[in-house]
């Protein structure tokens, strides 16, 4: 279970706090808390009220599905904004993310841990997909990613890169509505690894 909540405080800085309940068993429970802190660049003239909580990834992803397959551009953040999670497990992270126009964006996250903790795979961005890779508990690490989303027509491509030497790549290509062809490949250097994957998004 998991109660999240983002209050804006001016047109650009935002806070919130998220907390996590996970008990597999009668025996065992773990809980752990996080407090975010959001800034947005650019002009915020346009801003008018503030938003209390963020908004409904899936209803987005939805809305952005249908833009696509009509050819309409997708309506999201058009400003740029700074990112700063801390967790009570030790693990801060630090992310950018960047529109460059109604088709593209960049980002980019800083993972760190500060106390001994184990870090897990890094954000799943405002880009739509998971970032980074896992920090070591021996020791105090960092991992830095960047990536960037192209948005066509009807396909979404998805490419991504991170101080570990990994690189990445989604291609959601959308054939007929409720209907999408994924093709998916990742490239380790450090390890000379790589993988391939295909898979279909069928909606009901």
């Amino acid at each position: 279970a998991g109660l999240s909540y983002l209050q804006s405080v001016t047109r650009r800085v935002a806070l919130g706090v998220e907390g996590m309940l996970n008990r597999p068993n009668e025996h065992q429970q773990d809980t752990s808390f996080s407090l975010v802190s959001r800034y947005i660049f650019g002009d915020v003239s346009s801003r008018t009220g503030f938003v209390a909580t963020p908004p409904n990834p899936a209803i987005q992803n939805a809305e952005a599905q249908e833009k696509q397959m009509t050819g309409q551009p997708p309506t999201e953040e058009t400003n740029p904004s700074l990112t700063v999670t801390l967790q009570n497990s030790g693990i801060a992270n630090v992310s950018y993310f960047h529109p460059l126009n109604q088709r593209a964006d960049l980002g980019a996250e800083l993972q760190m841990i500060v106390g001994g903790a184990t870090g897990p795979p890094g954000m799943g961005m405002a880009m739509g997909g998971g970032m980074g890779g896992k920090l070591s508990q021996s020791r105090r690490e960092s991992l830095l990613t960047v990536g960037g989303r192209f948005a066509f027509r009807q396909a979404m491509v998805r490419v991504q890169a991170d101080s570990l030497g990994k690189v990445s790549s989604v291609l959601e290509e959308h054939l007929s509505p409720g209907f999408s062809l994924i093709l998916s490949g990742e490239l380790d250097h450090l390890r000379s690894q790589s993988k391939f994957g295909v898979g279909l998004h069928l909606e009901i």
